[in-house]
């Protein structure tokens, strides 16, 4: 665990600001919109799921 990097918000916010560079071109549509909200749904689990993960393990080693 000592060689992991640690996210903060600022890397938070420059994925939720760069992951829609590739569709700039493309015209938005139903599909597409839906697409990226999923997409926004999936980065923001995977986050949550990674904050209270941590928040478990640090709660652990307080009572440990």
């Amino acid at each position: 665990m000592a060689n992991s990097k640690i996210l903060n918000f600022d890397s938070l916010k420059k994925i939720k600001e760069n992951k829609h560079t590739s569709y700039i071109a493309a015209t938005q549509t139903e599909s597409s919109s839906n697409f990226s909200d999923i997409i926004d749904d999936e980065i923001t689990n995977f986050f949550l799921d990674a904050i209270h993960k941590n928040h478990l393990r640090n709660k652990q080693k307080i009572h440990k």
